[in-house]
Parts: structure tokens; C-alpha cells; sequence
């Protein structure tokens, strides 16, 4: 089989274009999302957590004709009282001293003590739900697929994510599948990632803003960042790597997150500072931008090392890259034959025996 190569700087400019709905990132993140859930929060004593067109599920402990005001008065008087609902067509006021559910009605107005599991979020939901669903809207970019021909391959590149939270943790799911066909060869590579950190907000310190580029610092120099990152290569590429995949995990104490864009990463950072107040934000001096590199894997179909040589198509240099080896790579180049060729450390190397990590379009 031979490798696959992209060109970097256009390939970072190609057109966007979102994938079909229902794809398998889509169920992904549904089932992140629904594992994340947590238990219903008490609501602070300042009153209840508003539910506008509901009817309350639970044990009525009393019916009474009053305006819907009083009726909510009423219900914070009583120390037992769980919740209420309001029917606007009758004028009765309906205390609950259990609440086990909820259902949609246009006719009631409802209130509760408590966040009402499986039902549609309150009105005024908690701060720290609040700054959660900012931060979490903030990471979830428009999901991208990218097809474009390079040389003699086709791509296919799909992006998602996902984000959840806990009591003091949000979890960042980057996900990427891309499939490379090299129509001289008639065959595919599918290169997987799946990278997630999961933060400890409640020991952030500082956040420091760059463009779309959010880093985070924990305090005290703590690790409250755990890093994961999975990938895999599909069986297609004649025995390398097998077709699964190899995992890296780490703790860490400072970690750098790619947001869709500037203005998401300034919502990601005031929602950071809204889930811990003692963070401190920053906005980092400008700097120049650059094409990032790409990540390069010697996937060589013969399982030896790859020859490095002095130029493309030039002399060998005795240096050789080891296959299933990954590099960053900044410049391609082509010789007089038109083959495509890889600046490794060192020298140049054919670029047909690699496959590349597409850039990220949100970059």
C-alpha cells in the first residue's frame, strides 16, 4: 500500500462542510452527555426553580383558590411543601409535599424546590449550570467533514466533540476520524483520534486567553487536568499497528484547549472564571500566526525503516525513520518525477510511505 500525504497550508483552507445528520458522532456525544447527568440540585433558599407550562407529578397535599403569587408565597411558608403548580384556567393552586415528575401543560405554571430529574431544564437554573451549558456550547464547534483531492488520494475528514460535567469537573471530548483512499493503489487508511481532558475547575488558577486558544493552569502547580488520548490505524494498512489502537494517559497541571473561534474562547474563559471565582483571566499578547504542522506516521507497507536522504530524491543520509514512528511535518516538496516528499529531522523522506493527521478546520 502506499502512504498518503497532505499538503498542509491548503489543505487548512479547504472548504467546510457539514456531514450528514445522525452520524456516529452524533450518537457519540448523545451518549457522553447522558452518561454525564447528575442527581437533581436543591435550589437556595431564596425560592424555587421555575418550570413555566407544567403540570407537577407527586403527592398533593392541598388545593387552594388563590392567585398564582400567593400561591407561590404560600408554598415557601411551609416548610413541607416540595411544590406547586398553577392551573391559570381554574385559579387553584395545587402544594405538593413530594415532587416525582413533570409533564408539559400550557394551561400551569409550576414551581419546586428541587431540580426535577429526566424534565426540561428551569428557568432559572443554578450558576454553576449555567456557566457548565456556556462552557459546554462554547467547545461543541459545528461538527466539519472536509473532502478535497491531494495528488493522487481522496479524503474523507469528519470532526466532533462532545463536553460534559460533573460536580467539579468538565469533561472535553476532541474526536476525529479520516479516511484516506490512494486511487493508484486502490486502497484505504482510516486514521482515528479520540482525545479527551477532563479538568478540575475547582482547582484552576489562572486562564489565559489567545485567539481561540484557551490554556489552562492549575494552582499551586497541582495537576487537576487528566489527558487521554487514544489512536488507531484501520487493518488496511497491511498489518501496521493491527488496526488497534494505542493509548497515552497523563495528570498534568497546565494544558492548552482549541476553542471554534476567539469569541467561544472568551465565553469558555468567563465560564471558567463563573465555576471557580478565584481564577484569574488573562488575555495573552499577540503573536504571529502560523500553519500548524501536521502528524506524520511511517507506514511503510514493507515494515522497514524509511530511507533519509540529503534533498528529495537526493543522497542517503544513513539516517532511517522507523515504521508506526509519528513526526510533525511543516514543508513537502516534489522532485522532478512528481513524487511527493516529507522534511523529516534530518533530511527528506518519500512522503507515499507516511499517513498524515488533517489539520483541525477550527485552527
Amino acid at each position: 500500500m502506499r502512504g498518503s500525504i497532505s499538503r498542509g497550508r491548503n489543505v487548512s483552507k479547504a472548504r467546510i462542510a457539514r456531514p450528514a445528520a445522525g452520524g456516529l458522532f452524533a450518537t457519540a456525544a448523545v451518549a457522553l452527555l447522558s452518561s454525564m447527568a447528575m442527581p437533581a440540585k436543591a435550589q437556595p433558599d431564596s425560592g424555587f426553580f421555575g418550570y413555566p407550562e407544567t403540570t407537577l407529578d407527586g403527592t398533593v397535599s392541598a388545593n387552594i383558590a388563590v392567585p398564582l403569587e400567593r400561591c407561590r408565597e404560600i408554598c415557601t411558608e411551609r416548610s413541607g411543601c416540595e411544590g406547586f403548580d398553577y392551573s391559570h384556567e381554574a385559579g387553584i393552586c395545587r402544594m405538593f409535599d413530594a415532587v416525582i415528575g413533570a409533564k408539559a401543560n400550557p394551561a400551569r405554571t409550576a414551581g419546586a424546590r428541587n431540580m426535577i430529574p429526566g424534565y426540561t431544564p428551569p428557568s432559572n437554573p443554578p450558576a454553576n449550570d449555567t456557566a457548565a451549558e456556556l462552557l459546554s456550547r462554547a467547545w461543541a464547534c459545528v461538527p466539519a467533514s472536509e473532502n478535497a483531492n491531494k495528488l493522487h488520494l481522496s479524503w474523507t475528514v469528519i470532526f466532533d466533540r462532545g463536553s460534559g460535567k460533573s460536580d467539579t469537573e468538565t469533561k472535553f471530548v476532541d474526536r476525529r476520524i479520516q479516511t484516506v483512499r490512494n486511487t493508484d493503489a486502490n486502497s484505504v487508511t482510516t486514521l482515528s483520534l479520540d482525545t479527551t481532558f477532563q479538568v478540575d475547575w475547582s482547582k484552576l488558577g489562572t486562564v489565559e486567553v489567545d485567539r481561540n486558544l484557551v490554556t489552562l493552569q492549575c494552582a499551586n502547580g497541582v495537576s487537576c487536568i487528566r489527558f487521554l488520548s487514544s489512536t488507531g490505524l484501520s487493518t488496511d494498512c497491511r498489518g501496521f499497528c493491527g488496526g488497534q489502537p494505542w493509548t497515552a494517559e497523563a495528570k498534568k497541571s497546565r494544558q492548552r484547549l482549541r476553542f471554534c473561534d476567539a469569541d467561544a474562547a472568551s465565553s469558555a474563559a468567563a465560564a471558567l472564571r463563573q465555576l471557580n471565582p478565584k481564577v484569574t483571566v488573562s488575555t495573552a499578547p499577540p503573536q504571529e500566526l502560523r500553519d500548524p504542522a501536521l502528524v506524520c506516521w511511517i507506514t511503510d507497507p514493507s515494515g522497514t525503516p524509511l530511507n533519509v536522504r540529503n534533498r528529495p530524491f537526493g543522497e542517503l543520509t544513513g539516517e532511517v525513520l522507523q515504521n508506526s514512528q509519528s513526526i510533525k511535518v511543516t514543508q513537502f516538496s516534489w522532485d522532478p518525477r512528481g513524487h511527493p516528499w516529507a522534511a523529516v529531522p534530518g533530511g527528506w523522506s518519500s512522503a507515499k510511505y507516511m499517513t498524515c493527521q488533517a489539520p483541525d478546520p477550527y485552527e
